[in-house]
């Protein structure tokens, strides 16, 4: 038994090829759950956002680039503290009244598409400023306060911002086969309103292989650059220090996919005088198929 534990043992530390592999029809179901916690003037604020995305696999290329069409097929939002609202797409059949709510609502049967290398890269979303247009036309008031947010949101969803935050879930993977141990750093930049120009660094260490799974644990650095973004006129005004996290995510070597992620990031959001912690955790869960 000892020589045969040692042999799986080393089999399981056998260098592996990270890569994502769809076939044209496939269609991949994923749970997301975002949670912040901040605290406002000594009230505590949370607020959560569940949503359920379905990735339709609409064109495979010879290099392994793939165009996938994402549905948004159920949406949770709950808030406490200065905003209190609670909504489920699945049980709820209208939203409630709080505008955030209400546009949150708007996402069940919006569309977009994206296109993904092999290595994970996202290359392009299209379509996500249409998602945005929607969520305007749930805002209450006259055509002005509609266009009013028009504007504001289609900055913070705009279809390279979203393309951003879709490369946050799935940090490109390495080239060429890793061992256990074996580590490897991805550098990209997105850009938020308010905010500006933020870089991220995220350092991924293959932790182990188990059953066809490989662990990847993933240190996440944040850098605020504000003010350096000369597209974003009111980058800046919003900062953060001490901007860290950490990921754990588990990757099927054979169905190419991620099947689970968690990751938590701390950060001081500075605005003028003010400085708030904040607390975000971001939780991604492959399912089976629709019912």
């Amino acid at each position: 038994m000892l020589l045969v534990a040692m042999a799986l043992s080393c089999l399981q530390d056998d260098p592996v090829e990270l890569r994502w592999r769809y076939a044209k029809g496939d269609v991949l179901r994923y749970a997301m759950i975002q949670r912040v916690s901040t605290d406002a003037g000594g009230v505590p604020v949370r607020q959560q956002v569940s949503t359920t995305l379905a990735f339709e696999v609409t064109d495979v290329g010879p290099t392994g680039t793939v165009t996938l069409r994402a549905l948004y097929e159920a949406v949770a939002a709950r808030a406490s503290g200065i905003q209190e609202y609670d909504f489920d797409s699945e049980k709820d059949k209208e939203p409630p009244d709080d505008p955030a709510a209400r546009m949150m609502a708007t996402l069940v049967g919006q569309s977009f598409t994206l296109r993904m290398g092999a290595d994970g890269k996202v290359l392009e979303v299209k379509g996500y400023d249409k998602v945005a247009d929607a969520m305007s036309r749930a805002v209450a008031g006259d055509d002005a306060a509609k266009e009013r947010a028009r504007q504001a949101l289609g900055q913070m969803f705009s279809d390279e911002a979203f393309r951003s935050r879709m490369q946050q879930l799935a940090p490109p993977l390495p080239e060429g086969k890793v061992r256990k141990g074996d580590s490897w750093s991805n550098d990209f930049s997105i850009s938020l309103p308010l905010v500006g120009r933020v870089n991220y660094g995220i350092r991924s260490r293959l932790a182990g292989v188990n059953d066809g799974d490989a662990a990847i644990e993933q240190e996440i650095r944040l850098e605020f650059k504000g003010g350096d973004d000369r597209d974003n006129p009111l980058a800046g005004q919003v900062e953060a220090k001490d901007a860290r996290g950490k990921s754990n995510c588990v990757f099927s070597i054979a169905r190419g996919r991620i099947v689970s992620q968690k990751a938590a990031i701390d950060m001081v959001l500075v605005m003028g005088k003010t400085s708030v912690p904040v607390h975000a955790e971001t939780e991604l869960k492959l399912l089976g198929k629709k019912p």
